[in-house]
Parts: C-alpha cells; sequence; structure tokens
C-alpha cells in the first residue's frame, strides 16, 4: 500500500515539474498565469523596478468591487487620490494643501498650480460647476452664488479725468446690487436676451 502511494506521489511531482508547477528546488512556481482565470495574491506585489505594461495599445483595466474605489499613494481616508466611476478626490496628511500642477509642453519648464483655500478660509465646501459653452470674447465667468457660472458681458465702462463712457446696448442679464442705485448714459438698448433687474428700493436712472 505505501509503495503504491509513494509511486503516485512521485508521478504527481513529476507532472508537476512538466507543467511548471513546481520548480527543481521544490518551490511552487504556480505555473503560467494564462492558465489561472482567477488568480490572487498572497502578500503585495512589489513590481522590482518593472513596469505593468500593455501590449498592442491594450487598456489596463483596474475595476474594484462594488462601491470599491482605487487609492493612490495614499489609504484613501487621511492622505492619497482616490477613484471611483466619475469621480475623483485628494486628500493630504501633509500640512500643505492639495494641488494640481500642471506642465508646459517643452521640458516641463514652467507650469500651472491649481489649489484650493487653506482650512482657516473655508466658511463650507465650495461647488463650481462650469458653464456649457465657451462664451463670447471679452465675456467673463460669473456665479449666481450658488456655485453654478456662466459666462456675462465684461465691464465696457471707461473713465478719463473729464468723460464717463458705458456700452449702449445691454445684452445680457444685470441685477443691480439691492440697496444700490445705478446711473448710465443712454440712449440704452436692452437687446434680445439682455434684462435689467431692479430690486425693490434701488433705481436705474439713464439720462
Amino acid at each position: 500500500m505505501a509503495e503504491t502511494r509513494n509511486k503516485s506521489i512521485v508521478k504527481a511531482i513529476s507532472n508537476a515539474l512538466v507543467l511548471g508547477e513546481i520548480d527543481t528546488t521544490g518551490n511552487i512556481a504556480g505555473g503560467d498565469l494564462d492558465a489561472d482565470t482567477s488568480p490572487q495574491l498572497g502578500g503585495n506585489l512589489d513590481i522590482n523596478g518593472n513596469d505593468i505594461i500593455s501590449l498592442a495599445g491594450g487598456n489596463i483595466d483596474i475595476l474594484p468591487h462594488s462601491s470599491g474605489k482605487i487609492n493612490l499613494d495614499g489609504d484613501g481616508s487621511a492622505s492619497g487620490i482616490s477613484v471611483t466611476d466619475g469621480l475623483i478626490e485628494m486628500r493630504t496628511s501633509t500640512g500643505s494643501v492639495a494641488a494640481i500642477d500642471m506642465y508646459c509642453e517643452v521640458s516641463n519648464a514652467h507650469k500651472v498650480t491649481i489649489k484650493p483655500p487653506p482650512h482657516a478660509d473655508y466658511s463650507g465646501n465650495v461647488t463650481f460647476q462650469l458653464p456649457p459653452n465657451n462664451g463670447t470674447n471679452g465675456y467673463v465667468l460669473t456665479t449666481n452664488g450658488s456655485g453654478i457660472t456662466s459666462w456675462a458681458e465684461g465691464s465696457s465702462n471707461k473713465t478719463t479725468e473729464v468723460l464717463y463712457e458705458n456700452a449702449n446696448t445691454i445684452s445680457t442679464s444685470y441685477t443691480i446690487t439691492t440697496g444700490n442705485n445705478a446711473l448710465s448714459a443712454g440712449p440704452i438698448t436692452v437687446a434680445t436676451g439682455g434684462s435689467v433687474t431692479v430690486p425693490t428700493g434701488s433705481a436705474w436712472t439713464v439720462v
């Protein structure tokens, strides 16, 4: 009985060597990952200075299960960048605010850095929703005070030592600040899509 069992063990080891499932030193080689449809790691994966690549222009997909996130350079709670479908979150434990650096195309010689305000300046979370178009030349980005931005005609008022000039056509929507009065040199034309809202207690005078 023992002899039969030993022969079975020797045969199994021989087959494993042929299939590459065990190396000549007795270590389990694991075989080709292509043959394993659900490989799992038993510990951290050290790429040892190499890269994770794809061939023939293929994508590299990292897909967490269900509501899981991809966390880069942190735990996703106190630090790091977390990525989920349609959302990127940046956290920092460095003591400095998070930032995005965008470099120029020539040897990365210059950059633009975008940063949020420091903690002490916040009065609540801030949201900005961008306009759905590029706007018009000379227009400026404005906000409705609730995070929705839009393009508006920039001020065309000009002053010299003796003259004050203003545009004579209103082509966007203006609201006079509550408690303030407004003065324009006429005639003034309100074009299609333009309007002037005068709050109660305020006045708009055209001379």
